[in-house]
């Protein structure tokens, strides 16, 4: 169908003199499409060529890491400065890696000043440094103020001392509870036990408010000195001590319990 309407076309163009006119435009319109054609083909010849010769000239750096190759290259400058910046590098691997692992190296008294005699020790064999506490304290009461507390049970006086701390000393709840846990344990004879040495504190003696916490309170710095130390800052033994000494120190001067009716 199609091709019988272009025959028909061209009979009717052939009729009104029109059929060279449209073969003579026809002709025309091939010459220009083969000539922008070959133009562009040139154009882009010619692209070509000149990115090829800037390429060609421009220098290219050697890559000197394993970095993709979008990416520009880092070091550019002379083989010195890439084996100093390597060296500095190396070096602060191999003092990470050393402080890792808790190695120090010490400088012996005569080595030169460039310290290169060493000698490395573990951080771990070196014993730490550990200070006995020392407390400040006022002086005891005296023997015979003591003395009237002996028969005193300890379930009375444990539980003013506790509503003491919480509204007289106005201690957070969290300080109490840590506080009474050990003196609970120390009134029955329990004692203490140190978590590094497993040494024991007033272990089968029972504490009573009579007794003297100053002298106490020194015992127990030395007990902890003599075990390692308290990882606690002092709530494994001291703390709970001082505590009682202020009790007991507040006692004397209230000429009496607290929250309940025993005297003294």
């Amino acid at each position: 169908k199609i091709r019988q309407k272009r025959e028909q076309n061209q009979m009717r163009l052939d009729e009104l003199g029109l059929g060279e006119l449209k073969s003579s435009m026809a002709k025309k319109n091939k010459k220009q499409k083969r000539s922008t054609s070959a133009t562009n083909t040139d154009n882009t010849n010619t692209k070509r060529k000149t990115r090829n010769t800037t390429a060609s000239t421009a220098p290219v750096p050697v890559r000197r890491s394993s970095r993709k190759g979008t990416k520009p290259t880092k070091y550019t400058g002379d083989e010195e400065e890439l084996m100093h910046e390597t060296e500095l590098r190396l070096r602060s691997l191999n003092e990470r890696e050393n402080n890792k692992s808790g190695i120090v190296t010490i400088v012996d008294d005569n080595d030169d000043v460039n310290g290169k005699r060493t000698n490395t020790k573990n951080n771990s064999a070196r014993p730490k440094k550990i200070k006995m506490r020392q407390y400040n304290l006022v002086d005891q009461i005296s023997t015979e103020k003591r003395a009237v507390y002996q028969n005193i049970p300890h379930e009375e006086w444990v539980k003013d001392m506790e509503r003491f701390c919480h509204m007289k000393l106005q201690n957070s709840d969290t300080n109490v509870q840590r506080v009474m846990k050990i003196v609970e344990k120390l009134v029955v004879g329990r004692g203490v036990q140190h978590p590094s040495t497993g040494a024991w504190f007033k272990k089968g003696i029972k504490v009573n408010l009579s007794n003297d916490f100053r002298s106490m309170l020194d015992e127990a710095a030395q007990w902890v000195y003599d075990n390692g130390g308290d990882r606690g800052h002092g709530w494994l033994i001291e703390h709970p001590i001082k505590k009682c000494f202020v009790y007991q120190q507040a006692r004397a001067e209230n000429g009496g319990a607290f929250y309940s009716e025993t005297k003294p």
